[in-house]
């Protein structure tokens, strides 16, 4: 992770990599921007970011909450993220500059149990229910909760939005 961390850094040196000088280690949020959930091996798109082999783990700057010696990464094959030793296996690095996606949500208090995250634009149900993949489906299409009726199923980046990697329970 070090030598990842320090790569990332060395391209801020004399002009900078492609002009811009503030490159960094992607948080795990940003780096689930570029998987693409309907692909494996690789799960990113390779018209864009090439280098990918779909067996390897990329290293986030997002530090596990309950071990500062571990670090989040995702896996360029599935999508699947872990923790991992900082000095463990080594794992492939994807810069990126820019504004940091925070891990904050912001969310209002619930009204007739819904919860809105003003972030997101989201609205979600107060509470969940225990369902196979298929009957969850059914039943966002027909709930009726709160006063809506268009309830659907959250895609793998909208459920991502809910979780807060600085964290703990």
């Amino acid at each position: 992770w070090q030598q990842a961390y320090d790569y990332c850094q060395d391209l801020n040196k004399n002009s900078g990599y492609a002009g811009y000088k503030s490159w960094r280690l992607p948080t795990i949020k940003e780096l689930q921007t570029i998987i693409h959930y309907g692909k494996s091996r690789p799960a990113v798109d390779t018209n864009y970011f090439n280098g990918y082999s779909g067996d390897a783990y990329l290293w986030s700057g997002t530090a596990d909450v309950k071990d500062s010696s571990k670090m989040w990464e995702i896996s360029d094959s599935s999508g699947s993220s872990k923790t991992q030793a900082k000095t463990s296996n080594n794992a492939h690095v994807r810069c990126v500059y820019g504004t940091e996606l925070t891990e904050t949500t912001s969310f209002g208090s619930s009204i007739n149990g819904v919860i809105k995250d003003s972030n997101t634009k989201l609205y979600w149900q107060d509470s969940d229910v225990n369902k196979t993949w298929e009957q969850a489906l059914k039943y966002c299409e027909d709930l009726e909760y709160g006063g809506y009726s268009d309830w659907r199923l959250p895609n793998i980046n909208e459920l991502s939005s809910l979780v807060n990697h600085s964290k703990s329970t």
